[in-house]
């Protein structure tokens, strides 16, 4: 995050060696190129006009965190009331 900072922007990792990594996560592309999701091990780019498209697995970053995500629970999606519980 620092270099993004100093103005490093620039990087030489893909997308494709980045979900070697893990599954769930955020960074940005080369030249602040859009925002990076990350999600069930796929990479989005999302841009500023407010698109959204699946990301070139060759496209490099100069910063993104990922993770191999494991939930501790799940939550029924057909009963939205017993979140809050």
């Amino acid at each position: 995050m620092g270099a993004l900072l100093d103005g490093v922007y620039e990087g030489n990792v893909t997308v494709r060696e980045l979900l070697r990594h893990g599954d769930f996560g955020l960074g940005t592309f080369n030249r602040l190129d859009g925002e990076m999701l990350v999600l069930d091990g796929v990479c989005y780019q999302l841009r500023a006009d407010g698109s959204a498209a699946l990301a070139d697995l060759d496209e490099l970053t100069p910063f993104a965190a990922v993770t191999w995500f494991h939930p501790d629970r799940t939550i029924d999606g057909e009963r939205p009331g017993e979140w809050c519980k």
